[in-house]
């Protein structure tokens, strides 16, 4: 009978050894998974790292030849100037380009000189920036309002407070000291 008993107390403990091999095995098998997801999400998040940076490769490289065709032969000390821009007040360089220069295009559409339209879009881009943290918009809002306020279409400048009346903009002419009517401008004098 002891010998009975000792099979039979060997043959549960065989059964609980048997058990838990089955559930230390769903245990390996689940951290396996684990170990897996764990992989692919860091090879996920390294593609779309990667990605990242071409996109912005990409972009910074497109607003560069946009910059130096649009500036000319003003380009590189405009570049000069925002690179120091950017290192004093942290601003994305790429967008200071892209924005500098599309804002001379509009100029040198207009008719402006090379000089004068170099001297107002970098003018126009600092106060882009500027409407930008004054008024808590984003940076691309407050560029976009101002180039379509150079191009004469007012309202969303208006919507940020600014009177472009043909009124107010006689009443400037006069302070400044220029006689000609405002209806009598071209567009790049009323941008002026």
């Amino acid at each position: 009978s002891k010998i009975q008993r000792l099979i039979a107390s060997t043959d549960k403990y065989n059964a609980k050894m048997n058990d838990a091999t089955k559930h230390t095995g769903l245990f390996g098998q689940v951290l396996g998974g684990v170990k897996f997801s764990a992989l692919l999400y860091g090879l996920r998040r390294i593609s779309s790292l990667l990605g990242t940076v071409i996109t912005e490769s990409n972009e910074f490289q497109e607003n560069m030849n946009l910059f130096t065709v649009a500036m000319g032969k003003g380009a590189d000390e405009a570049l000069r100037f925002g690179q120091t821009v950017s290192d004093i007040l942290g601003i994305n360089l790429s967008d200071w380009i892209r924005n500098q220069g599309v804002f001379n295009t509009l100029l040198t559409g207009f008719g402006n000189t090379a000089d004068r339209a170099g001297i107002m879009s970098k003018n126009l881009t600092q106060l882009g920036y500027d409407l930008s943290s004054f008024f808590n918009i984003s940076v691309e809002d407050s560029m976009q309002k101002l180039q379509s306020g150079i191009s004469g279409e007012l309202e969303p400048l208006r919507r940020l407070g600014y009177d472009l009346s043909q009124a107010r903009l006689e009443a400037t002419a006069l302070a400044l000291g220029i006689d000609k009517s405002v209806a009598s401008m071209t567009q790049a004098e009323k941008a002026e």
